[in-house]
């Protein structure tokens, strides 16, 4: 099927959008563009066409979801290399395809403005995080559709190549600027099996990431030394779901401002935490952990088989030692 056969000298915009997706009645999901001035902005819903075509060189924009993303994210980056004019990108919704899990030379992707990476699988979306370098990119969503044992070993190599400490994309990533004095904070979900992290919306752009990990504990901990090691680090609100591994609270340090924690065993293994103290690097002063904290909200499940003495007799020896200088150190 070709599209456009007519002169379309004014042409810039092309949607396409297949609605007859498994339908008997579906036309071609197939099309090819005829020769033409280029378009800058190209956008196709379950329907294909070839990437490589002269009148797609100069995109501003692209927008694919369904059978026109790439089966691989190698082929993905390949289509990238060459639309250096890119402002803005949306992948979404993959389920099936191959991909090795290695991360390439970074693409530079200039003027990309604003990324959506959703419903793909972990190993697709951390190839091209690792793959790409976007420095002018402050609108960033990126949602994991969900985790697989398969190819964790690759995984977790790619994500020691995306959160390593000093990357450039990773700090895009966040929302961090060496230029900016001031930062606005980052709330951090954790659930059983995913990790979210968002910034507020603010005219300095917006993040919405969420990551599928089955090894979350490390992550989050790759996740902390990361951002602690920011140019300018921001204030962190993390939230414990219900139901969810309780998180260890050591390598967030001076970041974590304010903790909200469901289910008894993840407020338990809070309780626990707070009331320690350890050495500070690089000081060797002895000083309580997460000693910025100034929020602490823990919520019971109305059905949890609680043991209320033993739960309240840790939280008033955590608010003796830590709050009130009663054991004769200085309180936080």
């Amino acid at each position: 099927m070709a599209l456009l056969q007519a002169p379309t000298p004014a042409l810039e915009t092309l949607q396409v959008r297949n609605l007859h997706v498994d339908s008997e009645n579906s036309p071609s999901d197939e099309f090819t563009l005829s020769e033409g001035p280029p378009l800058k902005h190209l956008s196709l819903d379950d329907i294909t066409t070839p990437l490589n075509h002269p009148r797609l060189s100069n995109l501003i924009t692209l927008a694919l979801t369904g059978s026109p993303v790439p089966k691989s994210p190698e082929q993905l980056l390949h289509i990238l290399s060459r639309l250096q004019q890119l402002e803005e990108l949306a992948i979404k919704h993959l389920q099936n395809g191959t991909w090795e899990g290695r991360a390439s030379a970074p693409i530079l992707l200039p003027y990309l403005k604003k990324l959506d990476l959703s419903h793909l699988p972990s190993i697709y979306i951390a190839t091209i995080l690792a793959s790409i370098y976007t420095p002018s990119c402050s609108h960033i969503v990126v949602h994991d559709w969900g985790r697989s044992e398969e190819g964790v070993e690759a995984l977790e190599a790619l994500d020691a190549v995306i959160w390593r400490p000093g990357n450039d994309q990773a700090a895009l990533l966040l929302g961090s600027s060496s230029s900016r004095s001031e930062r606005s904070g980052l709330y951090v979900q954790r659930l059983v099996q995913w990790i979210g992290v968002k910034s507020p919306m603010s005219l300095d752009g917006y993040r919405e990431l969420e990551f599928s990990r089955v090894d979350v504990p490390r992550f989050m901990t790759q996740l902390a030394t990361t951002i602690s090691q920011l140019p300018s680090p921001p204030a962190v609100e993390i939230e414990v779901k219900a139901g969810g591994i309780p998180v260890a609270l050591l390598p967030w340090g001076d970041l974590l401002k304010s903790l909200v924690v469901e289910g008894k065993d993840a407020c338990r293994s809070v309780l626990q935490q707070l009331s320690q103290r350890h050495v500070t690097p690089g000081t060797g002063e002895v000083d309580w952990v997460c000693r910025k904290l100034a929020k602490i909200t823990l919520i019971y499940e109305w059905d949890e088989q609680e043991d209320t003495v033993a739960d309240g007799r840790a939280l008033l020896s955590l608010v003796r030692q830590r709050w009130s200088s009663e054991d004769g150190f200085a309180g936080a």
